[in-house]
């Protein structure tokens, strides 16, 4: 057998090894090593704003969905090689995104939208398009409602029905002094009252008189004489008279 030693050298070989995940979108190293999310959902395309588009805020991104993307990053810059510092850079879960906050107005942004997998892995982006805003950030604000106005009413007026006084006549005053009963009838010119019989001198309340539907009578027992009497209706009427013995 014979050896040779640094005569010929074996050629070169490169090779790429690529991991495949769970939904079928391959991990790819690239020549500077950054790699790629491809396979299925390697790729969204733009929907809307459109190319050259005049928007006000806030502005709605629309792109179509990506197979087996988890998330989405959605890029808007002012200049279309989107260099840093970026304008506005965010992720979101779904295949849209709606937005206030771009800053200035009347100045050309760019945007592109690339998909990231389940174990994020980003793939490319996508193609680019320039839109303009005619409106600047809108404010987040938050309004108020006015506390209610509650009105308080005043009370409705007191309406007070003033029944005329009704007029009463005495026409016995009768004293049973063997008895010590004080017989009293009396007339009022209404039939529903309440006749009460007091002493005159002292009110001392001797009793009451019931209606018996020809006017008002009472057999009303007093220890003594009272001498004169007053009869006073509930409506207000009064009259007196001397009580005679008997």
């Amino acid at each position: 057998m014979h050896f040779f030693h640094g005569c010929c050298r074996l050629p070169r070989r490169r090779y790429r090894i690529g991991a495949i995940d769970s939904v079928d979108a391959v991990w790819e190293p690239s020549p500077d090593g950054e790699g790629s999310y491809t396979g299925d959902g390697c790729c969204s395309s733009l929907v809307s704003p459109a190319n050259d588009a005049r928007l006000t805020q806030p502005v709605t991104f629309d792109w179509t969905d990506a197979s087996g993307a988890a998330s989405y990053t959605i890029q808007i810059d002012d200049s279309s090689a989107f260099s840093a510092p970026i304008v506005l850079s965010q992720t979101v879960t779904p295949s849209q995104l709606t937005t206030g906050s771009i800053p200035g107005a009347n100045v050309d942004r760019w945007w592109r939208v690339r998909a990231n997998g389940p174990t994020g892995v980003a793939g490319a982006w996508s193609s680019t398009r320039r839109f303009r805003t005619t409106t600047g950030p809108v404010a987040t604000s938050t309004t108020t409602a006015p506390p209610a106005t509650t009105t308080t009413l005043p009370p409705p007026p007191t309406t007070t029905t003033t029944v005329p006084a009704d007029t009463v006549a005495v026409q016995i005053a009768e004293y049973d002094t063997a008895k010590r009963v004080l017989h009293v009838g009396a007339t009022s010119t209404s039939s529903t009252v309440t006749l009460t019989v007091t002493v005159t001198a002292s009110s001392a309340v001797i009793g009451t008189l019931g209606n018996d539907g020809g006017g008002y009578r009472g057999d009303l027992a007093w220890s003594v004489n009272p001498q004169n009497i007053t009869v006073r209706s509930s409506r207000g009427g009064v009259a007196t008279r001397a009580v005679a013995a008997k």
